[in-house]
């Protein structure tokens, strides 16, 4: 179960996604940010950091082979998973 804090990174999280979405944000930052986001939210359980990693590596993989000139059309089905498994997390949470 996520505390308090770690919720409030996750959404983090999502508002990070959501700024790329809106072309606020460039790629490669949207990507750091969210792999650093990740390190502070501290989550102890293993599935659950598999699971996002799951989810963030295409992003990463296509980060350090195209950098910025990535377009959201190429990546959107990507970002789209990341947030909704990160939206999960936080609902799992607001259910109990």
């Amino acid at each position: 179960m996520l505390t308090e804090y770690q919720i409030r990174i996750c959404q983090r999280m999502i508002d990070t996604i959501d700024s790329y979405l809106q072309g606020t944000t460039e790629y490669a930052i949207t990507v750091n940010n969210l792999e650093a986001l990740l390190d502070v939210c501290e989550i102890k359980d293993q599935k659950i950091v598999d699971k996002w990693f799951d989810c963030w590596t295409p992003l990463e993989t296509m980060n350090a082979l195209y950098g910025n000139v990535v377009k959201i059309d190429e990546i959107r089905t990507e970002m789209d998973d990341l947030k909704q498994y990160v939206k999960s997390l936080i609902e799992v949470k607001n259910a109990l």
